[in-house]
């Protein structure tokens, strides 16, 4: 995703200072400048960025102080967050259980992931399960806010899961999205966008956990603001068939969104045995013909990811948290399952990013 200059250079800046708070004098940087101690200080503990005023305000005295470049606050945020949107328009294929151990996948391999949660069903809150009560600000709050102040506050650090692991939860608000008196038909389209702006430069992977809606806010909004769009789908006709309507939909979206890729599709909760894997092959072919891609990893049914999830973990985490002794009531006789969902996951995974680096 193409991203605006300005908010690069915003967020550099808040990074360079983070780097070099312990050589600032926050004081004299606001004296002389006008910007609060206040904000310099949120910016130092992460809870806030800066904006354009508060950049023109900093850059040029920073740059007469240190020499400070535009060309090094851009280099500092260069390495954005791929933005990868898992969608489908038939509910029930499980995008909630592939994103989010895929997500698992992605920590494991020391990456810093965010989940966006854009169903307000809240499908992957709950399969967190996020306390409300402790951390009662959702991503609803941060789409209202034009001034993209909340944003951080509404992200959940997931650490007893993975120090790397984040999501944006939803608790239902988001339903409220088409009828907001808070925000304009335009801006309402551009608000996921405009989220992942302000935080992008702080993941390596930002997930979309959407739900099926098909020309409505909830697809077009957040598809707005992916670089990718993937699509699990079942070894059944009813899906497949999906499949092709959804394809033809996601060529429309890239007129608003030009940036936007289909990277294809993967079969999810396939079963063992000849007939459904000659039945996968055929469809596969299918797809191939209409131009669509169809990933060679497959996701098996399977009860391991249920029993993982069971204990609030995806595959991968559950079974590093096994292997630590942190889970000891699990009797070991019944790993393989969660082996086997493990194994497909980081296979799917590899081949998605290896999609993804190849365009």
């Amino acid at each position: 995703m193409e991203f605006n200059k300005q908010d690069a250079l915003n967020q550099g800046l808040a990074k360079w200072i983070i780097k070099q708070k312990k050589l600032l004098n926050i004081s004299a940087i606001s004296e002389e400048t006008g910007v609060s101690r206040t904000q310099l200080n949120r910016v130092l503990e992460g809870k806030a960025d800066f904006n354009n005023g508060h950049f023109n305000k900093l850059f040029p005295v920073l740059k007469d102080w240190f020499g400070l470049t535009e060309e090094q606050l851009i280099e500092l945020v260069q390495d954005a967050a791929k933005i990868l949107a898992f969608w489908n328009q038939k509910g029930g294929v499980g995008k909630t259980t592939c994103c989010n151990s895929i997500a698992g996948v992605l920590t494991d391999q020391g990456k810093k992931v965010l989940v966006m949660d854009c169903d307000y069903q809240g499908n992957s809150t709950s399969l967190w399960n996020i306390d409300k009560q402790a951390f009662p600000m959702e991503i609803m709050d941060a789409l209202e806010d034009t001034q993209g102040e909340l944003i951080r506050d509404c992200i959940v650090q997931l650490h007893d899961i993975s120090e790397q692991l984040y999501i944006l939860p939803s608790y239902g608000k988001l339903n409220n999205l088409e009828t907001s008196e808070k925000l304009t038909t335009k801006q309402k389209l551009e608000s996921f966008k405009n989220i992942v702006n302000k935080i992008r430069f702080e993941y390596d992977y930002i997930l979309m956990d959407m739900r099926p809606d098909m020309y409505g806010l909830f697809s077009e909004a957040p598809l707005g603001a992916a670089e990718w769009v993937f699509l699990p789908v079942e070894a059944s006709l009813f899906s497949f068939d999906g499949l092709s309507r959804s394809v033809s939909y996601l060529k429309e979206r890239k007129k608003d969104n030009p940036l936007l890729k289909i990277g294809g599709a993967f079969f999810n909760r396939t079963k063992p045995g000849k007939n459904q894997m000659e039945q996968i092959e055929n469809y596969a072919l299918g797809a191939e013909r209409e131009g669509i891609y169809v990933f060679e990893s497959i996701i098996r049914d399977s009860v391991g990811i249920q029993k993982a999830f069971t204990y609030r973990y995806d595959p991968t985490v559950f079974l590093n948290k096994f292997n630590e002794g942190e889970i000891a009531d699990f009797p070991k006789t019944q790993l393989e399952p969660i082996k086997n969902a493990k194994s497909d996951f980081m296979e799917l995974t590899t081949e998605l990013l290896n999609r993804i680096q190849n365009g």
